[in-house]
């Protein structure tokens, strides 16, 4: 199984806006999502928005520490493991996973408009380029829309 890395430059929306609908795009897809988070306050943002980003249809999740977080579609989580059997990382913080083979995909959302941020994704599409993994540049567009820009 080949790795695909694809890095979401967010340019027009917050992660909180973003990272549901590409959660929402992926389960439509059949995956599971394990969703690794910078810290306890991140985490309960992102949760928040899951819940309410579409109150037409919300995305219910699970904390990693949940009893539920083995059977959830989608697990919230302060470190990379996928206690839900995920095949999807999203990634909102900048780390790097120690096994990102484990995975399909791995989406690494960051703020295009921070610079530092931005200097820190070409960092890590540098590592994955040497690891040889897939990778693809999905810009954000204006209304929250994404076009891939480019792959390496």
């Amino acid at each position: 199984m080949t790795t695909t890395v694809q890095f979401y430059h967010l340019l027009h929306t917050t992660t909180e806006v973003a990272i549901p609908k590409l959660v929402e795009r992926a389960l439509g897809a059949g995956h599971r999502v394990l969703i690794w988070c910078a810290n306890d306050s991140e985490k309960a943002r992102l949760s928040d928005a899951l819940w309410s980003q579409n109150p037409a249809s919300f995305l219910a999740h699970s904390d990693a520490e949940s009893a539920q977080a083995p059977q959830s579609p989608i697990v919230l989580s302060l470190a990379e493991n996928p206690s839900n059997s995920a095949d999807i990382l999203v990634i909102t913080h900048g780390g790097i996973p120690a096994n990102d083979a484990a995975y399909t995909k791995v989406l690494d959302v960051f703020d295009g408009m921070d610079d530092v941020a931005t200097l820190a994704a070409r960092q890590r599409w540098k590592h994955y380029k040497e690891a040889q993994r897939a990778l693809q540049y999905i810009k954000q567009q204006p209304g929250g829309g994404w076009k891939i820009e480019g792959e390496g």
